[in-house]
């Protein structure tokens, strides 16, 4: 008759043992392989925007049509609004940008509405909180898109300009009143560009949004429609501006 020997307990805590070390190994990798996933997800999502914003920006029945609808222009630029008791994300028709996106029988689909949702957002919460699951977002519903409709904040001194009537109307800037180099003016990103760009006494300095592991960096569409990863730190190293003249940076 055959007997078959079994694990010692030391050979079982041997086991153990060396699982934990290859799953201490391999989880970081996992976890930047996600991070780099949720990155390139957003770029491309900010590209296809950008091509939206090519339209919107120099369509002269623009004037008077920048997002004034709401006390929050950077927030409603484009991006969804949702439909019921379950939150059903779809195109907001209301949203100037949108119309350059989709046609009126296309602001229903699913996969345009998460042109607006950056995977990796996760709100805003108090600078320096952690990172991952210990940091708390201090938004109503947790992250940008959930909250605003969008995860992309537009930059305000791009996407409305005042029109020269007096009459208080607000337009989009244009592409010839762009005094800077345009792969340097942000248009919009990741909502990080606003936070880290605070000055230290400003009120919302001790916030921020920082979604793929890197602190006060993020994806940004440029006004050249280019995109790029990019650390928000306002010095002379800055390779950005969020201001279209030399002058007023």
């Amino acid at each position: 008759m055959i007997r078959y020997r079994g694990f010692s307990l030391i050979e079982l805590l041997i086991s153990i043992a060396i699982v934990a070390v290859l799953l201490s190994i391999l989880l970081p990798g996992l976890s930047y392989a996600r991070k780099l996933s949720s990155s390139a997800v957003c770029a491309s999502n900010l590209r296809q925007i950008g091509m939206a914003w090519e339209g919107y920006q120099d369509d002269p029945r623009n004037q008077g049509q920048a997002p004034r609808t709401e006390s929050e222009p950077m927030w409603r630029y484009g991006g969804v609004s949702f439909r019921g008791t379950e939150r059903v994300a779809v195109l907001d028709a209301e949203r100037p940008i949108n119309r350059y996106l989709a046609d009126d029988a296309a602001l229903d689909s699913k996969s345009m509405a998460q042109l607006f949702r950056c995977p990796g957002d996760a709100g805003v919460f108090a600078r320096g909180s952690g990172n991952g699951t210990t940091r708390n977002s201090i938004l109503s519903r947790e992250s940008c898109y959930q909250t605003f409709g969008t995860s992309y904040r537009a930059n305000e001194s791009v996407i409305e300009v005042p029109l020269d009537d007096g009459t208080g109307l607000m337009r989009p800037l244009k592409s010839h009143e762009v005094y800077v180099s345009a792969s340097r003016l942000l248009v919009l990103g990741d909502t990080a560009w606003y936070y880290g760009t605070r000055a230290a006494n400003h009120s919302d300095a001790g916030f921020e949004a920082s979604w793929h592991g890197k602190q006060d960096a993020g994806n940004m569409l440029s006004a050249d429609g280019s995109v790029r990863f990019e650390t928000f730190v306002r010095d002379a190293r800055s390779t950005f501006t969020t201001t279209p003249r030399p002058d007023r940076d």
